[in-house]
């Protein structure tokens, strides 16, 4: 039972450390309202999930042999629908959102 605690434990402190990463990738942009900071968050909860969804399923690919140069593509088009996912929600804060954020120092 400890053994799941502490694996809890160091699953949230990941998914917190990720989530403060995601914040300072938005660094020249600062959410300004509570919608800002909810969307901020959202946004990067999404984008963590999906690159630990991307991650599982990559483990699983890399232990299949059968079908290596099949699979070889498929780890590619996760790699990259994880990069086009993690671009779109900085986007989406960016663009979008611009009302509730505003730039560092002003």
């Amino acid at each position: 039972m400890y053994k799941g605690i502490r694996a809890a434990g160091l699953v949230g402190a990941g998914i917190a450390a990720a989530l403060v990463c995601w914040l300072l990738a938005l660094y020249p942009l600062v959410p300004s309202t509570a919608r800002g900071w909810s969307a901020a968050i959202v946004s990067g909860l999404l984008a963590i999930a999906w690159a630990g969804a991307c991650s599982a399923a990559l483990l699983w690919l890399q232990k299949r042999r059968r079908h290596g140069l099949l699979f070889k593509a498929i780890g590619v088009m996760l790699a990259l629908s994880l990069g086009a996912g993690i671009f779109a929600a900085a986007f989406e804060a960016r663009a979008f959102l611009s009302a509730n954020f505003s730039y560092f120092g002003r």
